[in-house]
């Protein structure tokens, strides 16, 4: 099934809403998503600079893979009060303490990072 794009005019998602408790839609530019008010309001909403929306969690996501060498999301935290982060391989995640240390961790053996509940399962 091909993505939907929602926007604040031709493909409202807010008026109604069309999901009950979903607030956040994905917009036609990835770097963007569609923002509903418990009123039925629609905004169009910018992802800060390096980040692309990603409809499976709701929220802005890094548009590469994170890792303490290269895209560190610890220092400063990418999202507020988010301490780990997709790696750059399907068995690997960052972590980020509470002082901004980043961590390179595997997944155990026979799992994989599951980024919208984030945990490897």
């Amino acid at each position: 099934t091909p993505a939907v794009d929602y926007n604040c005019k031709a493909r409202n998602p807010c008026d109604p809403l069309l999901t009950e408790k979903k607030f956040h839609y994905p917009h036609a530019k990835d770097k963007k998503y569609v923002q509903c008010s418990e009123y039925g309001e629609c905004f169009v909403r910018k992802c800060p600079p390096g980040l692309v929306f990603d409809d499976d969690v709701s929220v802005c996501v890094a548009d590469q893979c994170y890792s303490c060498a290269g895209y560190n999301p610890c220092t400063p935290l990418v999202m507020p009060s988010v301490y780990h982060y997709p790696g750059c391989s399907e068995t690997m995640f960052v972590q980020c303490s509470d002082f901004g240390q980043c961590f390179d961790m595997p997944c155990p053996a026979g799992t994989t990072w599951d980024g919208p509940i984030t945990v490897c399962s």
